[in-house]
């Protein structure tokens, strides 16, 4: 058997007191060492999770905001499709008095709706990660949006007709 070597330590207080010597041995200094050692890392573990868990909640405060935000814009944005439709429908009206004037048989009001649709492919594939009644507040947007695109084309297109068939008589 080994014999355990002790290493010596020499204290020197201060003032006059005489020195004193603190003697360990050397396992017992090793086993000390490694046990300072694995509480450091077992504190650095902890540490680096509560970081990681504070990061996290900072993350999902500025999430939460984002999404506040965000529904706020939509609102927003629904308010707008509500006054487009509006004018969209005032403008069918119009064009029904200008298809009169012009000769030309008045649009049927089922042909103005230009069908409904649903929300593209796309639309779904990335919205899978929102809560499902914002979901359905952005895809019913979404096709309220696609709805008025179609209406507006098709105004386009009737208007043409009634400006060519005014500028026929004209001549």
């Amino acid at each position: 058997m080994i014999k355990d070597k002790k290493l010596t330590f020499l204290y020197l207080p201060e003032g006059s007191q005489e020195p004193q010597t603190l003697q360990v041995g050397r396992n017992a200094l090793v086993a000390l060492t490694l046990t300072v050692l694995f509480a450091l890392t077992i504190s650095g573990a902890v540490v680096l999770h509560f970081s990681n868990r504070l990061a996290d909640a900072y993350r999902m405060e500025d999430l939460a905001a984002q999404n506040r935000d965000l529904r706020h814009e939509i609102d927003a944005l629904t308010g707008d499709v509500d006054q487009l439709r509006r004018q969209v429908a005032q403008n069918f009206d119009f064009q029904q008095k200008a298809r009169i004037l012009a000769n030309l048989d008045e649009l049927d009001a089922d042909v103005a709706q230009v069908g409904v649709g649903g929300p593209g492919a796309q639309t779904r594939g990335v919205l899978t990660e929102i809560d499902p009644a914002t979901r359905f507040r952005l895809a019913t947007t979404r096709r309220d949006i696609e709805k008025l695109l179609r209406q507006a084309r098709l105004q386009k297109v009737e208007y043409e007709e009634i400006v060519s068939r005014l500028e026929d008589a004209n001549e």
